[in-house]
C-alpha cells in the first residue's frame, strides 16, 4: 500500500530520490516575502544527493486579496522616544543596555548590523502599551501578534505574558545561536483579550536567566 504522509502529502519516487511537500508557512512567519535555501546534510556525497543542483522545488502560494496582518506599532528598545511613546518600563532587578554586531539567523551571506539591546533578568517585569488605531477598532480582529527581535546568544529565553493583568501564556524561543545572534519570535494573543479595547498593556515576566529585547512590532491579525 502506498504511504501518504499526513503533512507532506503523497511522496514521489524519481530515480531513487524521494520528493516531499513542505508547508513552510507552518514554521516560518513572514509578511511580504521570505528567502529560502537548501543545506546539504552529512549524506551529501551519496549517489542520491550528487550536488545541490539536484534539488528542485515548486512553490504554490495561497493568499487572499486583503492583508492578514496590519502593523499597528513598533517599539525600539533603548530609544528614549520610542520607549516613552509606548510606556515601556522595566522594574525589579537592574537591566543591562548594550550593543552588538551580528546577522540574522539564516544564510551566512546576510550582512551584519549593529543593534542596541537590553538584557532583562529573571525577577524583573517588563511593561509596555499597544494602541489600536481608531479605524481598526471597528474591524474584527482574530488576535494580536507580538513580534520581538532578540539577541539569540541568550539561550532558551522564556517569559510569562499578561494582557491587562490577565495571564495569556508563556512566550518561549528554544535554543540559541552565538554566531548569528539576531532572531525574531512571535507570540499570538487571542482575540478574547482585545474585545472592546482601544489599547492593551502587555506585561512580560522573564522565567529564564536572561531575556533580551531589541525591538517589538505589533500586528493585528484580521
Amino acid at each position: 500500500k502506498k504511504k501518504v504522509w499526513k503533512l507532506h502529502g503523497d511522496r514521489a519516487m524519481i530515480n531513487g530520490v524521494h520528493a516531499f511537500r513542505r508547508l513552510l508557512v507552518d514554521v516560518v512567519p513572514w509578511s511580504s516575502g521570505f528567502h529560502g535555501s537548501f543545506e546539504m546534510g552529512s549524506n551529501a556525497t551519496h549517489n542520491n544527493y550528487r550536488a545541490a543542483e539536484d534539488i528542485a522545488t515548486t512553490t504554490f502560494y495561497y493568499g487572499r486579496p486583503t492583508p492578514g496582518l496590519t502593523l499597528v506599532g513598533s517599539l525600539i528598545v533603548a530609544n528614549a522616544h520610542s520607549e516613552k511613546a509606548h510606556g515601556y518600563e522595566v522594574s525589579g532587578k537592574p537591566s543591562e543596555d548594550y550593543t552588538f554586531t551580528s546577522r540574522f539567523v539564516g544564510p551566512v551571506n546576510v550582512p551584519t548590523v549593529t543593534r542596541a539591546a537590553r538584557r532583562v533578568r529573571i525577577g524583573s517585569t517588563i511593561r509596555f502599551e499597544v494602541l489600536f488605531p481608531l479605524y481598526l477598532q471597528m474591524r474584527p480582529a482574530f488576535g494580536l501578534v507580538l513580534r520581538r527581535v532578540l539577541d539569540f546568544a541568550e539561550y532558551n529565553q522564556k517569559a510569562t505574558v499578561k494582557i491587562d493583568g490577565a495571564d495569556v501564556g508563556v512566550w518561549m524561543i528554544p535554543g540559541g545561536n552565538a554566531i548569528s545572534r539576531l532572531a525574531e519570535s512571535d507570540f499570538i494573543v487571542p482575540s478574547d483579550f482585545l474585545l472592546g479595547k482601544s489599547s492593551v498593556q502587555v506585561t512580560l515576566e522573564p522565567l529564564s536567566p536572561a531575556w533580551s529585547d531589541v525591538q517589538y512590532q505589533f500586528f493585528l491579525l484580521q
